[in-house]
């Protein structure tokens, strides 16, 4: 899961609100890491499975709230309640941190496309993403 959340629109707890390009106004949520990461740690199969991984995560500068982490449940949306490895105030760190290899961070596809489209990064859990 990409931690430097950067994503589209608003959220309750950010003062910041960002344009959505058209092909991300629902982006969703999907966990990130890179693929050494995975060779050395191996692959979460469930968002349980996460709480044996490294997890970078997103604390809003301007509340000092955490960037919740929410998963497809069979009745709606899960929200995982975790420890982190590496606490971050922003998508630029996160996405850094887990291009390095740091841990696993959750973000919207559009903060993580190059990296994506490059290999850099791969996604986790795909199965689990919240609905937009």
């Amino acid at each position: 899961m990409a931690v430097g959340i950067s994503r589209c629109g608003s959220h309750p707890d950010s003062r910041r609100q960002r344009p959505c390009p058209a092909s991300h106004t629902f982006a969703a949520r999907h966990p990130r890491r890179a693929p050494a990461y995975l060779a050395k740690y191996g692959v979460p199969h469930t968002p349980e499975d996460l709480v044996q991984h490294r997890l970078v995560g997103v604390r809003f500068p301007t509340t000092g709230r955490m960037m919740p982490w929410l998963f497809r449940a069979p009745d709606g949306t899960r929200r995982l309640q975790t420890d982190f490895a590496l606490v971050v105030d922003g998508s630029d760190a996160a996405r850094e941190a887990t291009a390095l290899g740091i841990g696993i961070a959750q973000a919207g596809s559009e903060s993580m496309a190059t990296l994506l489209a490059i290999g850099g990064l791969v996604t986790v859990l795909d199965n689990h993403a919240p609905p937009p």
